[in-house]
């Protein structure tokens, strides 16, 4: 098993920072809603998680790099 899959944010490092931070505020708000047993705010937390990921799809979709990939 190589050494960096033993880092938990290694999956996040692909992310763009804005929706690296809007997924991070969605799980905060994630964590805090089940803690608080608001299922309303834990779905709506979800959401937010989810359009980050869309949102980081969408910016991997439109993205022009002029170099060549890393």
């Amino acid at each position: 098993m190589a050494e960096s899959s033993w880092n938990p944010l290694a999956h996040f490092k692909e992310l763009h920072l804005l929706p690296r931070v809007i997924f991070a505020l969605g799980c905060l708000l994630f964590g805090g809603a089940i803690l608080a047993r608001e299922w309303a705010l834990a779905l709506f937390s979800a959401a937010v998680i989810f359009v980050a990921v869309g949102f980081n799809f969408i910016l991997n979709l439109t993205w022009m790099d002029p170099s060549p990939p890393y």
